[in-house]
């Protein structure tokens, strides 16, 4: 097949997949529900002070309004040196854009599966049906809501593929797509996978050194491994330096957790009891004494044909890559275990002794058992045969029944065999009101029954159908009904998007100058919004929280602020004030307004301290009549400059010299490194050339 023609496949291919995610995701993708929970109250906030920032025309590296500022470029928990928030940053982010762009990640997450299957050698077919499984597994469906877990994940396989490519034979060029490929995946948000990817390659570089081809020359191959890795961890640690220098510089200040223990969420990991998602993934999203852990971190589902493969090869583990993966994916399986498992090996592992919700290192577990599965696939494929994986189905028809007949058997233990007292509205909230009660023994039973459904069909229509053609239909169907009945439980909420865009429409457009309300003000007068989108002052455009709000991130300073008695003083302030005159004699004007500077013109008849309710945080500077002037910290956590009496100019301003260094090195970095590649690239044409 020629360049052309497997781009043009290739090509098909991604718009395939991206119709499929439109249909798969069709709660998200129509926009008739929106996203919920943490993807609204955790996530969104920061991205649209983000992107009222930048259109205002505005360096975001403050965020103003969130428990009294944050160093938004350094949050742990925002992507902010992620190229793709820019582009969505400058596009504009509402509740649209942000459903868009959690739609974006999985289709890439399904294009560069689809790129790691075929570093496999497999069929266009097979490599298509490992990317529908990956952007369909309980990992995306269940964590929906968790944005920042599904961005990293996204450029996971490009960074498994590069990365073996890069172990194969080291190239400037293979180099900088490694690199790169693992710069997306870190800047993405959560440091979480990032810190178990190093991990991951990590248990995959030992298998490939102990595991490697009997005709390799030893000394050659260990050199080539030493200077691989070695070249790509100072390439990606220089071109991350940005990233690296923001979680160092923030670390001090901000409230942790200590190191895992029996009282730190050891609940939050994908337990033995979750295993059963593998078969009947439906059953896990219930309330159920038999699970310990979060409902979010249950589904490790990939639809029952590819587990069944992933069977198949545990019985002829022939390939190299199978064993690798084999290995590594059962090692980050014991990782995303919780309870006494996390308690047991976390606080000794570095990087990890600090992670609190782990259940998502399963999808290494889910990418690795795809890969798995893939090959003895891509064999029944090409002979159109399916031997064992025909009794692993007899197998699963056994269980399915006797699964059916157990519920069946226990019919007060099930809600469909009750007559419902509730009435819906309408089709859409009696969906959605079944959906979310139904016991577990309700969910088994429909697991059971779809994958009865599905086996019988395909014993009947075996004979007459090729098995590619019958295996593939199945896998795609078995994904689609999965993903719908799973996302009104686990990714989205009765309003619609249109709905939840409603609730901004108060908000003041861009970054105006703020009133000199009193603090205890700053409230969205419909009520409470923080279990909607989050607290209204992320969103007002009024520096101020009156109440601690449940961000992720939290100063230390912050936190003993709103653990003591000073909020019932403070609120009664605006966000800029004079200590010891309240306003009844002194005045002060806000001239210019920014998210990292403020410029204000103050007249006092005696000296005083003006207070400004921004967090007390290095790179905080200020200018009174134009000379620099010390600022010191006031009330447990904010900013203070002491004033003469008479008329002051005062401009604060946040400015971080040392970053732009480190943005500097990083750029230098990956261009020394195209360069490096171009050049070589170069050579082998000119080589190529004089050859023929």
């Amino acid at each position: 097949m020629s360049l052309q023609q497997s781009a043009k496949k290739d090509l098909l291919c991604y718009l395939l997949l991206a119709v499929f995610l439109i249909i798969a995701y069709l709660p998200v993708s129509s926009f008739l529900f929106a996203l919920k929970n943490d993807a609204l109250t955790d996530n969104f906030p920061n991205k649209y002070f983000f992107s009222a920032s930048l259109q205002a025309g505005y360096l975001p590296l403050w965020n103003p309004y969130i428990n009294f500022g944050l160093p938004l470029y350094a949050d742990p928990g925002f992507a902010f040196w992620e190229p793709i928030t820019w582009i969505f940053g400058y596009i504009g982010y509402n509740i649209y854009t942000l459903t868009i762009e959690v739609l974006f990640y999985i289709w890439l997450a399904g294009v560069f599966m689809y790129e790691l299957g075929k570093y496999f050698r497999h069929s266009f077919l097979v490599c298509f049906l490992m990317a529908a499984m990956y952007m369909c597994c309980g990992f995306f469906i269940g964590n929906l809501q968790h944005i920042n877990f599904i961005t990293c994940a996204a450029f996971l396989p490009i960074g498994v593929k590069t990365f073996l490519q890069l172990q194969e034979k080291f190239s400037y060029r293979r180099l900088l797509y490694c690199a790169l490929s693992l710069y997306f995946l870190t800047t993405g948000g959560h440091p979480a996978i990032p810190f178990a990817t190093i991990y991951f390659l990590t248990a995959i570089f030992l298998c490939l050194f102990f595991f490697r081809d009997k005709g390799q020359n030893k000394k050659v191959f260990y050199s080539q491994l030493l200077k691989s890795n070695l070249l790509l961890i100072v390439c990606f640690v220089v071109l991350a330096t940005p990233l690296l220098y923001s979680y160092l510089e923030v670390m001090p200040y901000i409230s942790r957790s200590g190191p895992v223990n029996q009282n730190n969420n050891a609940y939050a990991g994908f337990s033995i009891t979750s295993y059963l998602s593998f078969l009947f993934p439906f059953a896990t999203t219930a309330k159920s004494d038999i699970f310990n852990n979060s409902s979010l971190m249950r589904n490790g589902y990939f639809s029952f044909i590819g587990f069944a493969f992933f069977l198949v090869s545990l019985f002829s583990l022939k390939n190299k890559y199978q064993i690798i993966f084999l290995i590594s994916g059962m090692m980050m399986l014991v990782l995303s275990l919780g309870g006494a498992a996390k308690i047991v090996i976390y606080p000794y592992l570095p990087f990890l002794k600090y992670i609190r919700i782990n259940g998502e290192y399963r999808i290494f577990s889910i990418l690795s058992f795809i890969i798995i599965a893939s090959f003895p696939l891509n064999k029944s494929f090409e002979s159109n045969t399916t031997g064992i994986a025909d009794k692993i189905f007899l197998i699963f028809m056994s269980i399915g029944v006797i699964v059916i007949l157990w519920v069946m058997l226990h019919p007060s233990q099930a809600l469909v065999f009750s007559k419902s007292q509730h009435e819906g509205n309408n089709m859409r909230n009696e969906i959605k009101w079944w959906l979310d009660n139904l016991k577990m023994y309700d969910r088994l039973l429909i697991s059971a029954i779809v994958l009865l459904v599905f086996l019988l069909l395909y014993f009947l229509l075996k004979k007459n159908l090729p098995s590619r053609v019958l295996l593939a239909g199945i896998i795609i169907a078995d994904l689609l009904i999965f993903a719908w009945l799973h996302l009104p439980v686990t990714g989205v909420q009765k309003r619609s998007v249109a709905a939840m865009e409603n609730y901004f429409s108060e908000v003041r457009p861009g970054i105006p100058i703020p009133s000199l309300i009193p603090i205890k003000n700053n409230t969205w007068a419909g009520g409470s919004l923080s279990k909607i989108i989050g607290c209204w002052p992320y969103y007002s455009k009024q520096p101020g929280t009156p109440a601690y709000c449940d961000y992720p991130t939290l100063l230390s300073s912050t936190k003993d602020y709103f653990l003591s008695s000073l909020p019932m003083s403070v609120n009664r302030q605006p966000f800029i004030f004079f200590k010891a005159d309240s306003g009844s004699s002194s005045s002060l004007v806000i001239r210019k307004f920014s998210p990292g500077s403020i410029s204000i013109q103050t007249n006092t008849e005696n000296p005083d301290t003006l207070i400004l309710l921004q967090n007390f945080y290095p790179n905080w500077k200020v200018l009174v009549n134009n000379q620099p002037a010390s600022i010191h910290k006031e009330f447990i956590s904010f900013i203070g400059v002491p004033l003469q009496h008479g008329n002051n100019h005062i401009y604060f301003y946040f400015k971080n010299n040392m970053l732009l260094v480190y943005v500097f090195v990083s750029v230098s970095s990956l261009l020394i490194v195209i360069s490096l590649a171009l050049y070589e690239a170069k050579a082998f044409f000119e080589k190529r050339k004089r050859n023929s």
